[in-house]
């Protein structure tokens, strides 16, 4: 018997070591993740910040030799800003997420209005990026339950995130592609970029996860994007999920339920 109370005291002290150690082992890559967090949303606010502030400073003592640069100084405030506005946006999003105090006015309503909406209010930031931005909207699509401002968000967030990790990209495009499946909607954008390494795959909507080393220093980002896109869609009850194309790039795909489910 005393072998026997022995013998289970070590087993549960060893798992219960075993379980502590994983737990601060979770812990630590958390809060380094959120470290870096912080220095990517930092230099994400003082790049554009130094722009801004420099090429207003041109216009302002009058230093433009031309029109034509002149012109060009403002397109680069404009776009500036709005990536800007963008990181706020996100930030400011995954926070009310986090603390529970984003609530949902879900509407039933066609998609594929805010579909062309999100082109519309991109394409201008996908042309100078050297994009072609694509929508394919098929007819008749039946109604869901979405709410606007999210969905808007979700998109751009995607769009955007094609934008960065597909500059290299042979084929410059991306498309946004939405139809039925089903009694509901499913909304995919694709990229023809280089893809997510496969041991990635399965983290990429984690919060202030990032790819590789490599990527992590050539591509700008916080890490929030896919992770923010994740937590809006399921709160208007649809589901996320992501592939590398057989035919290359990279696709998310997003469905909405039924407006009777």
């Amino acid at each position: 018997t005393v072998y026997g109370l022995a013998a289970l005291l070590a087993v549960t002290g060893i798992a219960g070591l075993f379980a502590v150690h994983r737990m601060v082992t979770v812990a630590m890559a958390y809060a380094e993740r959120r470290s870096n967090f912080v220095a990517a949303v930092t230099h994400e606010l003082k790049t554009p910040l130094t722009a801004i502030r420099m090429y207003g400073e041109m216009l302002r003592d009058d230093l433009v030799p031309s029109d034509a640069k002149r012109r060009e100084y403002y397109r680069t405030i404009t776009a500036e800003s709005e990536r800007l506005s963008r990181l706020i946006d996100n930030v400011l999003e995954f926070s009310r997420l986090e603390k529970g105090t984003r609530s949902m006015r879900l509407v039933v309503g066609a998609v594929g209005p805010v579909v062309e909406e999100v082109a519309e209010l991109l394409r201008p930031h996908a042309v100078r990026a050297g994009f072609t931005l694509r929508t394919e909207v098929e007819a008749d699509l039946p109604p869901v339950r979405f709410e606007r401002d999210a969905l808007l968000q979700v998109l751009v967030n995607l769009v955007d995130n094609a934008l960065k990790y597909a500059a290299r990209a042979t084929l410059r495009e991306i498309a946004i592609e939405c139809r039925r499946r089903g009694d509901g909607v499913v909304l995919c954008v694709r990229d023809r970029g280089p893809g997510v390494a496969n041991r990635h795959l399965p983290r990429i909507f984690e919060a202030f996860h990032r790819g590789e080393d490599e990527l992590v220093r050539e591509t700008r980002g916080t890490g929030l994007g896919l992770a923010l896109v994740k937590s809006l869609v399921e709160r208007m009850g649809g589901t996320v999920g992501g592939r590398n194309a057989p035919d290359g790039g990279f696709e998310v795909e997003i469905a909405l339920p039924g407006a009777s489910c």
